[in-house]
């Protein structure tokens, strides 16, 4: 559960970047789970398989049970992917992450005809 001063902050955090940008990116890995979609125009949801997510957390050190502990107490991903605007598929490697960031970038300038700046 998100701390109510945790989402406070970030609204207030918004309201002041989107007096400065008319992009605001902000990341949200339980932006669901924490109902904090409605503080967002555009959903990007980063998806990987089972086994992608499984291998992922067993090199940074956790257990196959405790990996799949976590992925189950998340929304399903399906859910995640549907009440998305636009899905980045992360099954590859991080170069290939880095280009489909880059494509997004392309996305939101068009969409915002403005410039758009990501750092991974």
């Amino acid at each position: 559960i998100t701390h109510p001063l945790i989402i406070s902050t970030m609204k207030k955090d918004i309201a002041a970047f989107k007096k400065k940008a008319r992009v605001v990116l902000f990341e949200a890995p339980l932006l669901f789970e924490a109902r904090m979609q409605k503080m967002a125009d555009i959903i990007v949801v980063v998806a990987s398989s089972q086994k992608s997510q499984i291998k992922r957390f067993v090199k940074k050190g956790y257990s196959k049970s405790e990996t799949l502990r976590r992925i189950k107490a998340q929304i399903p991903l399906k859910t995640k992917i549907k009440n998305a605007d636009i899905v980045i598929y992360n099954d590859g490697s991080v170069k290939d992450l880095k280009k489909s960031v880059k494509e997004l970038t392309v996305i939101i300038k068009k969409m915002t005809n403005d410039k758009v700046q990501i750092t991974i």
